[in-house]
């Protein structure tokens, strides 16, 4: 029972360490600035913007929209139609007819050992000329001062893989639940105090927005070296990383927002994708991982109300000592989400589903282990046998 006792005080503790770590990175590692530049970056390098696009008609207009708003001039854009069903394409053709920054490729169909995203933004790459490389997804919106800031951001820091992560846009009520806890275990997973040093043997990337020195990119020979990947933006940082390039994540809210998902079945979806590709496709890390969330993240949810019920009906000392153990992890565990929260411009009163959303993100990493090994991932109406 003592030990059962310590074991809480130290998750409890862990969390206060993970608040700790929250605010270092605010300080060592602060937010990208909306006006921090307002002249061309030095050479005014020429930007090569990919843009995949699968099924994207809901939202392929205002992206463009937002890249054609740019008070940066000296780009290029391609849209990689992969095969879509519906009126990308059509849409694509439209812009492209009015401003000749913007070319239309027809996505060829879809190779054997390849994976849409990657094999859709290696054949925007053979026709880009810039000096950087823009992947964006087609979801976001740039905000008119993003390719200024990011291109000073990254020339100035000799950067050559730089990530801002975006604002979210959160229209529906299981967006708010779900998309605000992903996050955290996100950046849980990957704290940018550590990833952005040279010497952490890990590495971190979120797709919608990855601005890349287009001659790293091909020296690592880009996503063909990734091509087998559902999660291939994290491999690819993993693999620029490697060949001792810099690469650095930053908040990037001031910078570009996205809607990812717009429902309940979409945001299930779209994260059991990628659940268990974070986890390197290791199944002990994947039980540890599930494990370790239920451990450390749903039981104080459950110990507080059992632990005060005994309590109340019997007065114990063990069920008092459970009890105080249990909101010792629970405020721990709740301070570190609004403060997250905060930082990420998160509604706040969404804290309180924290607990259902355990729940969910669970099912989810089971889903995507027992889909990898008994099943196929579906997305964008495709299906992803096991690699």
């Amino acid at each position: 029972m003592d030990t059962i006792l310590v074991l809480m005080y130290v998750n409890g503790t862990l969390w206060i360490a993970a608040v700790l770590l929250l605010v270092l990175e605010q300080r060592f590692n602060p937010p990208m600035q909306a006006d921090r530049y307002t002249t061309p970056p030095p050479g005014n390098p020429k930007v090569s913007i990919l843009i995949p696009a699968r099924n994207e008609e809901r939202n392929i207009a205002r992206c463009l929209e937002a890249v054609l708003a740019q008070d940066y001039g000296n780009f290029e854009v391609f849209i990689i139609d992969d095969q879509s069903e519906d009126r990308t394409a059509e849409i694509v053709r439209g812009y492209a007819a009015r401003d000749s920054r913007i070319t239309l490729i027809s996505g060829a169909p879809l190779p054997e050992g390849w994976k849409g995203k990657g094999w859709a933004l290696w054949q925007g790459h053979q026709k880009a000329t810039g000096d950087w490389v823009l992947l964006l997804d087609a979801d976001t919106k740039i905000y008119p001062h993003a390719l200024t800031q990011t291109l000073h951001f990254a020339i100035e820091g000799n950067i050559d893989f730089l990530n801002p992560t975006p604002f979210f846009q959160l229209g529906s009520f299981w967006e708010r639940v779900l998309q605000t806890f992903v996050w955290d275990f996100v950046l849980l997973r990957f704290p940018k105090l550590l990833v952005n040093r040279p010497w952490f043997p890990d590495n971190m990337a979120f797709g919608p927005f990855l601005l890349i020195r287009k001659s790293c990119y091909d020296a690592v020979d880009g996503h063909r070296r990734v091509c087998h990947s559902i999660l291939e933006d994290v491999l690819l940082s993993r693999e620029i990383k490697k060949a001792g390039y810099r690469t650095y994540v930053v908040d990037g809210t001031a910078i570009f927002e996205v809607r990812m998902y717009t429902n309940f079945a979409e945001v299930l979806q779209g994260w059991t994708k990628t659940a268990f590709a974070s986890m390197n496709y290791n199944l002990p890390m994947m039980i540890l991982a599930v494990l370790g969330m239920f451990l450390s993240t749903a039981l104080p949810f459950l110990t507080v109300p059992i632990a005060g019920w005994f309590w109340l009906t019997t007065g114990g000392e063990t069920a008092w000592l459970f009890l105080v153990a249990g909101l010792y992890q629970v405020g721990a565990l709740l301070l570190r989400r609004t403060l997250k929260d905060l930082y990420c411009q998160f509604p706040l009163r969404y804290v309180l589903t924290h607990p259902f959303a355990v729940f969910v993100v669970i099912y989810m990493q089971i889903d995507s282990t027992l889909k990898y090994y008994f099943g196929a991932i579906t997305w964008k109406g495709r299906q992803y046998a096991k690699s």
